[in-house]
Parts: structure tokens; sequence; C-alpha cells
């Protein structure tokens, strides 16, 4: 590896490495509360929660100016600098902004959700529903709110916990009154408990990042916007292609049937927040890389979409090629026909993962326009097929045009990168990775798809194509001693250590000298 600051290197991958013990828990939460509502809950109240869930996801965007973006990139600059102060001030001018967004999106809010449940629910479920879901919506906004100052100071640690804390008791606890015979308004409770539990632990951890004193300083607000806004343009039209779907589904068939495509969109959201997560994440250390370590800055952005394909993307196809088993398992036989969705979804989120480190890269520089155009051409054209194929091809339409949206914005900011910024990302590498995982795990998809093979048979096709893969790595040399103290840097160095040394044995014995 070359002689570059691979102490400032590791902290980057430490600090995204956190962000998948968030990802953890709000994947098995989410799953054991999946499993407990569709088993027990009739398939409308699925579908109330489930549509729930799509209104509440609206409010940061639609209310928070994409302010939760803005606060890494300005917080962790001046932190960097040394300005820890002026850091401190400026996360407060953001809280500040975002409580009085809370206050707006409160009142707004509860009309906002009554419009849109009312042709779907009967009149008594309104009013109280409609209350539940804005109030949680908006506690959403100041959780997400939170999370990004406290990534803009770079604690972490202390932004995974009081999230995962906030996901861990809103699942958990509303799949343990769904266990007692509650009701939907109970889940609905639960949720904002859990909410504000998370939002307690950001308030706990707030000391030296926030002082809770508010203040307005308008040419610094002024600033932050003209950061913000083009992003908040594009998490609307980000926010639009991801659920654009499932308000037309909910709006044209019952909430029983929409609860079947629900479950199966819910799925893949799981693995879709993964590049979004982690990107937000990188975006301080780019923005100290670029300003500060220039001559390295690229030296990282290259390091991280390596990483990436040797590490998400192979795991992530792998996945969607037990798409039909997963989603048996996620949410058991009745639901078993979106598993087309979250196969074709989660490949391209796959292929495309390399994304992490080219959004953060423009998010780092303040090229947000960059990334808003890239989200209007690849929802223009993502709607275009959706409207063309869905009549025809019903599910499997949809998941073509929303499969297009991902690869679309990731092959638009990629050819930007190469050919406006000049830079290659590793796309041969990329591509090369790319075809070799899509082909050697194909045949899982093959032997339960079409074969129809019993699932202990598959499980071993699963472990033989895993043993493949890693013979191709270690033939084909596609794996460097480089590569290895990447991923060692994440752990603790007595686990690195052995880890790098199996690793080593695995893929490099035949070439000890190669780098």
């Amino acid at each position: 590896m070359e002689s570059y600051d691979t102490k400032y290197f590791q902290e980057m991958l430490r600090g995204s490495s956190l962000i998948l013990i968030y990802i953890i828990v709000l994947n098995l939460t989410g799953i054991v509360y999946i499993v407990i509502a569709t088993r027990i809950l009739s398939m409308f109240e699925v579908g109330a929660l489930l549509f729930a869930s799509v209104i509440i996801n609206f409010f940061p965007v639609l209310f928070g100016l994409a302010l939760h973006q803005a606060a890494p990139k300005f917080c962790a600059e001046k932190l960097k600098l040394g300005n820890t102060k002026f850091s401190s001030e400026i996360s407060n001018l953001i809280l500040t902004l975002g409580l009085i967004l809370f206050l707006i999106a409160l009142p707004i809010g509860y009309f906002f959700v009554y419009i849109i449940v009312y042709p779907l629910l009967p009149i008594p479920f309104l009013q109280y529903y409609s209350f539940l879901v804005a109030l949680d919506g908006s506690l959403n906004l100041l959780l997400f709110l939170f999370y990004g100052i406290f990534i803009g100071n770079l604690k972490i640690f202390n932004a995974v916990f009081s999230l995962s804390l906030a996901s861990a008791a809103r699942f958990l606890s509303a799949a343990f009154i769904i266990h007692l015979g509650g009701s939907i308004f109970e889940v609905l409770k639960f949720w904002i408990i859990g909410d504000s539990l998370g939002i307690l632990s950001f308030i706990f951890f707030s000391r030296g990042i926030v002082s809770l004193r508010f203040t307005l300083n308008l040419q610094i607000i002024k600033q932050i916007l003209n950061y913000s806004l083009p992003l908040y343009i594009s998490l609307i039209l980000n926010y639009t292609f991801l659920y654009i779907d499932r308000y037309q589904v909910a709006y044209n068939v019952k909430l029983e049937n929409f609860s079947i495509y629900g479950t199966a969109m819910t799925a893949s959201m799981i693995l879709i927040n993964i590049p979004q997560l982690l990107s937000n994440v990188l975006v301080p250390y780019f923005s100290y890389a670029y300003v500060n370590k220039k001559e390295e800055f690229y030296f990282y952005l290259i390091s991280i979409s390596r990483f990436a394909c040797l590490t998400f993307l192979p795991l992530l196809i792998l996945i969607s090629m037990l798409a039909e088993p997963i989603i048996y398992l996620f949410a058991g036989s009745k639901y078993i026909e979106g598993w087309v969705t979250f196969f074709m979804v989660t490949l391209t989120i796959a292929i495309s993962f390399p994304i992490i480190s080219i959004l953060a890269f423009f998010l780092a520089l303040g090229k947000t326009k960059i990334v808003m155009y890239s989200s209007m051409i690849s929802l223009s054209i993502g709607v275009i097929f959706i409207q063309i194929l869905s009549p025809q091809y019903g599910i499997l339409g949809a998941s073509i045009g929303r499969s297009l949206i991902f690869a679309l914005n990731f092959i638009f900011l990629a050819i930007w990168l190469y050919y406006k910024e000049k830079i290659d990302y590793g796309i041969a590498y990329h591509i090369k990775i790319s075809l070799i995982s899509s082909l050697i795990f194909s045949p899982i998809l093959i032997a339960n798809n079409i074969l129809k093979i019993p699932y202990y048979y598959l499980s071993l096709i699963v472990i033989l194509s895993i043993m493949v893969y890693f013979y191709i790595l270690r033939k084909y040399r596609l794996v460097l001693l480089d590569d290895l103290k990447r991923l060692s840097l994440i752990l603790p160095d007595n686990i690195s250590k052995r880890l790098n040394n199996f690793f080593y044995f695995l893929f490099l014995k035949k070439n000890k000298n190669k780098n």
C-alpha cells in the first residue's frame, strides 16, 4: 500500500463499519417485527402499518430541507480545522432550524396524512391514525437531524448507538405488543416511544456537540441552504421514485393486496439504505481530505471503491440469488410473489455499490447539483419505463423500472466522474468482480426458481458457489496484498492480524511477491 496516511484511512473504514452495526440492528429487529406481524395481524392491518411507514419516511424528506445531509459537511470542515467552537455553533444552528421545522411539520403533517389516507381507511380510524403517523414522522425528522449533526462531529459511535436504539425499541416493542394482541394504534404508539428513546439518547450524548442555545446566523443559514436545497430536491425525487409505486398500488387495490407488494419492498429497502448511510459517513472524511490532504484524496476514493467491490458487492449478489427463500422466511407463503422485486432491486444495488464513494466525492466537494441532475434524469426515465411496463407485466414491470433508477443514477455519476472530473474509480475491477460474482452465484437462482430443488440441497449449492468464488479470486489474482491490508484496518489489531494471515494464505500463497 502506498505511503499515505493509513491511520486516517483506517478512521474512515472503521467509521463506516460502525454503520453496519445500525444496519444489522435494523435488519434483525425489522425481521423479527415483520415475521410476527405478517403471521398474526390481518393483511389489512399489515397494509395499514406498511403504508404508515411509507408516509413516516416522507417527513424527514419533505420537512427536513436535507439538513441531515448538510450537517456532516459543515460541522466536519470546522471540526477538522480545529475550530471546535465554530463547529458547535454550526451544530446549534442546524438543530435550531430542525426544531422550527419540527413545529411546522407536526400540524401541517397531520392534515397531509389525513388527506392521503382518507380514501384508504374507515372514518373511525382516520383522525387518530393521522395524528400518530404525523407525530412519529415529525420525531423521525429530529432523529435523523441529530444523526447528521453527530456524524458531522465525528461522534459516529454515539450516532449509531442512538439510531440503533431507536430502531431496536421501535420494532421489538411493536413485535411484543402484536404478540400480546395489540391493535395497529398500539403499534404506532410504540413506534413513537422507540423514536423518542433514540432522541433522548442523542440529547444525553450531546454535551460538547450542541449546547441547546438557539441561535440564527442568516449568513451561515444561506450557505447551508445553498448546499442543501439541491439535495432537498434530489431527496424528494428519490423518495418519489422509491415510493410512488406503493402509493399507486395502495390506491388501486385494497390494503390487503398492497401488503403483499409492500412487504417485498420493505425487505429490499433494508439493503437500499446501506449505500446512502455509508456515503453520509464518508462525507466528513472526504471533505477534510480534499481540503487538507488533496494529494491523498483520490487514493481514498479509489480504495473505498475497491473495498466495496471486494466486500458488499458479492455479498449482496449472493443475497439477491436467494430472493425466494428470503421472502418466504421473511413474511411467509402469502407474500412469496414479491421475490421478483427483491431479486431485481437487490442485484442492482449490489452491482452499483461503488456509488458510496462516488456520491461521497460529489457531496464532499459541494457539487450537489450534479447529484440532483442525476436523480432527475434517472427518475424521469425510470418512471416512463414503469408506466410502459407495469400495465402488461405487473410487478415485474415495476421492478424493472425501479431497478433502472438505481442503475442509471450510478451510471450518470460514474460517467461524470470519469469524463468531467478525470477520475477512474476502478471501473475495470468493478466490472470484473460484478461479472464473476453474478456468473458464479447465478446457479443458486436457477436451482431454486427453475429446478425447484429442496432448501437443504440449495444450501449445498450456496456453499459450493462461495468456494468457487474464492478459488477464482485466488487463481486469477484478483485480491492483492493492499486489499488485505485495507480489510484489516477495520478490525482491532489482534483480530486483523489473524484474519490477514488467513486471507493471505487463502488468496496469495501462489503470489507472494505480487502487490
